[in-house]
């Protein structure tokens, strides 16, 4: 992962491109598997900020974007999304605590980009941050498994969620506090993007294919003493 950028009112971290790919995943008949294109995430330095912008990345080859976006509510509401390819972006459910909360939002067969950026907007929420999964071979729909949680702790399990077929994509996100240490996460679960923040808008996302459908319910960890965690869980299928 490249090292970090610097813009005004937010940070960036390092895209990655094929961080990691999987095998064993897809259907038959010469299906593709699953595997991440890219990711990318960026952080608000100021309490003030209301909009934060990615790096552009190239997601050419992606048909399932995942956007992982952790903030602090003020009041009522929560952020609202959006991408310079101008894609339709659906939200599952947020969770969290008092001090932190992770909200997922997807796009299925997006329209790619070879400089694409993503955005965070809301005027009811301070220390937004966000991370972005783009996956090929994951244009099977949403999985209808959703789970998560929130609390004051240094680990969080994310809640369980059982897929209902084999070869399914189960990605995570994460908003926590700690400023110094990379979070962490179990259950052979990929971490595509971490970004402690001095701010204590730390962001990650992470990601699992898994060959034989099961329950599964990793836990992240951060660094540090426990303070508030949000998590997000979510399954989705593979490319038929």
């Amino acid at each position: 992962m490249s090292g970090y950028g610097y813009n005004t009112g937010y940070r960036y971290g390092g895209s990655s491109s094929g961080y990691a790919r999987s095998s064993g995943a897809g259907g038959g008949g010469g299906v593709p598997p699953i595997a991440l294109v890219t990711s990318v995430s960026a952080e608000a330095i100021l309490a003030s900020t209301t909009t934060v912008t990615t790096a552009a990345v190239n997601t050419t080859g992606a048909n399932l974007i995942i956007l992982a976006a952790s903030y602090y509510v003020l009041a009522g509401g929560g952020p609202s999304v959006s991408d310079s390819a101008g894609n339709v972006w659906t939200a599952l459910t947020a969770y969290g605590t008092g001090d932190r909360t992770m909200k997922l939002y997807y796009s299925i067969n997006p329209v790619t980009s070879a400089s694409h950026t993503f955005t965070f907007t809301s005027t009811n929420a301070t220390y937004p941050s966000l991370a972005m999964m783009a996956f090929s071979g994951a244009a099977g729909g949403y999985g209808l498994a959703e789970n998560g949680a929130g609390a004051v702790a240094t680990s969080i399990a994310t809640g369980s969620v059982t897929p209902s077929i084999n070869n399914c994509l189960l990605v995570t996100g994460l908003s926590f506090t700690d400023s110094t240490v990379n979070a962490t996460i179990n259950s052979a679960f990929t971490v595509a993007q971490s970004l402690p923040s001095a701010n204590k808008a730390s962001v990650a996302a992470a990601y699992k294919v898994q060959t034989t459908a099961g329950a599964e319910n990793p836990t992240w960890t951060q660094g540090g003493a426990a303070s508030a965690m949000a998590t997000s869980i979510a399954v989705f299928k593979p490319t038929v």
